[in-house]
């Protein structure tokens, strides 16, 4: 996060953007192309072009949590039903849909004559294969989530898919109904499919189908001829790829490059040259993710780093005030869910240090915090130290660990900053699964729903480095309070009006506040480039940025 990160096809996805913190003398950028000639692009047959400052990992969606692989798939693969950008499920690959009065059993009526990209048609046979691949614990899915509730899925003729539930949850539909559905006959042969080759070049029943992948260069998708929706007004578009957003600012400004993410920081100097900036809200909240070990399992510790966290600095600073602090997980103004009786702890550094000195630490003669105890004659002495990491590329979380490690140093605590390409960071060998004290700085994207099990709830712990689950600071540990979180994450789907679900959901957050599992920093807003001859292009907090990608004009 969030280009910023999103579960659009998943309920959750880590935002690994590349967002920069900037300083005035660095927003130098070339004047080569003025913006008047992308709007010439866009009346042209040339591509259409959006810069990201991520490249994909995978283009399989059942295989992705990046958002920038969420963001070309959304062009290539279709589900059963689609969010819009009023958060309002619609019709996509299913054209109806109903349930039984216990809301067990769902039935699904596919979209007739709808054919994959090579031609085949796409029958409830996909929809029930897409299934087993999601069940099979041997592809190592990004995300199980609604899936695992359904007990058995049938399919009385091509055109129909029958689910049943072991048990209803309030946001099944979501989860399982925006899935991207998968072409059967593309992969049956596929021994793993983690190495598919259909995980590079895929295609699927949506508007475009990707024509190239060069590693570190770019995506280029073609129209799919054979889409339901009809052809696209762009023949091709390409998803180009930046090391940085300060590169993706300057290719803007060029007009090669004619939607792009921009960051805070750059936003004033994108209207200055004359870019039309469109701000948005979003689901997207950063935060450092607090592992439970050594002393992060202590609450007084934890709570001690929170008072020493300067969130309106780092809003101020990092984010240019674009955004709101956060203390919890559910955004506000956008859900009906937020608390607004709740308020992020106030920066109170001497609270902190009193708090730690409760904790039993003390400074030693380099002004370091140390724990120490005598056992018979030995005197052993700990150091509080946390290594803070953040993704290489994405200058909000240098800038935010920048302001917690200078913050965090005067505490007397030792700060080491790190930095690693998000495929490492939150990868098998990443400081999440280390043996270390660490805090990972970056953001999640919520989903449509206030379901938040994904990053709690014991059940979406990950079983091993890198599987399913979104729970990855409680790998080692879990928290003090994971029979009470896990309690209430499970009301709150299993319960349907949405008065009750708030009451719940705000238990929640209070919750979170109080035991500080995370350090919650602010919602981040959302700003694009875009021309203001390109119609139909309408970011919003609820879909990728592409959602109706076949509508631009």
């Amino acid at each position: 996060m969030p280009d910023p990160i999103v579960k659009v096809l998943l309920p959750r996805a880590r935002w690994q953007a590349g967002i920069a913190l900037l300083c005035a003398a660095a927003l130098i950028v070339p004047p080569a192309v003025t913006p008047a000639a992308a709007r010439l692009i866009l009346a042209s047959p040339a591509p259409l072009t959006i810069g990201m400052a991520q490249e994909p990992d995978t283009l399989n969606p059942l295989l992705t949590q990046s958002p920038a692989a969420q963001a070309v798939e959304s062009a290539i693969f279709d589900a059963l039903v689609r969010v819009d950008n009023h958060n309002r499920l619609q019709p996509d690959l299913a054209v109806t849909w109903n349930h039984s009065r216990d809301g067990k059993t769902w039935t699904f009526h596919l979209r007739r004559g709808v054919r994959w990209a090579d031609g085949a048609p796409l029958t409830s046979a996909d929809v029930a294969w897409t299934y087993q691949q999601i069940a099979n614990p041997g592809n190592q899915v990004a995300s199980t989530q609604g899936w695992e509730q359904v007990d058995r899925l049938t399919t009385p003729d091509p055109d129909t898919v029958v689910m049943h539930l072991r048990r209803w949850l309030a946001p099944w539909l979501l989860e399982v109904g925006t899935t991207a559905i998968l072409p059967k006959h593309a992969l049956l042969k596929a021994h793993n499919l983690g190495a598919a080759t259909f995980n590079r070049r895929p295609f699927g029943t949506g508007p475009y189908q990707v024509e190239t992948w060069i590693p570190g260069r770019r995506i280029v998708l073609t129209a799919n001829p054979r889409s339901w929706q009809g052809r696209p007004r762009f023949t091709t578009v390409v998803f180009h790829f930046f090391p940085d957003d300060m590169d993706l600012l300057a290719a803007l400004r060029a007009g090669s490059v004619q939607v792009g993410q921009i960051n805070a920081g750059q936003m004033a100097y994108a209207e200055q040259v004359g870019l039309r900036v469109i701000q948005a809200p979003s689901m997207t909240w950063y935060h450092v993710d607090l592992k439970q070990w050594g002393p992060l399992r202590d609450l007084a510790v934890r709570k001690a780093l929170d008072y020493a966290t300067p969130r309106d600095q780092i809003l101020r600073e990092v984010a240019s005030g674009h955004g709101q602090t956060a203390f919890a997980d559910q955004a506000p103004s956008l859900t009906p869910y937020y608390d607004p009786s709740l308020r992020p702890r106030s920066y109170l550094p001497a609270r902190a240090s009193a708090m730690l000195a409760g904790a039993g630490y003390s400074r030693d003669a380099s002004g370091n915090l140390n724990r120490c105890q005598t056992v018979k004659t030995t005197r052993t002495c700990t150091a509080l130290a946390i290594a803070l990491w953040s993704i290489q590329g994405d200058s909000f979380g240098a800038g935010i660990n920048r302001l917690l490690a200078g913050a965090w140093t005067r505490l007397g605590v030792r700060v080491t900053l790190r930095q690693a390409p998000a495929a490492q960071l939150f990868g098998p060998t990443g400081p999440q699964f280390s043996h270390a004290a660490t805090g990972i700085t970056y953001a999640w994207t919520n989903g449509d729903d206030p379901d938040d099990r994904f990053y709690w709830d014991s059940a979406f712990i990950p079983s091993y480095p890198t599987a399913s689950g979104g729970n990855d600071v409680a790998y080692f540990h879990r928290f003090s309070f994971q029979t009470t979180i896990d309690a209430l994450t499970n009301l709150g789907v299993s319960t349907t009006p949405t008065a009750a679900r708030t009451v719940v959901y705000r238990r929640i957050q209070s919750l979170l506040l109080g035991q500080v599992p995370v350090i919650f920093l602010y919602w981040a807003d959302q700003l694009w480039v875009a021309p203001p001859a390109l119609r139909g292009f309408v970011p919003n907090p609820y879909t990728t940025f592409d959602w109706n990608i076949a509508a631009w004009r």
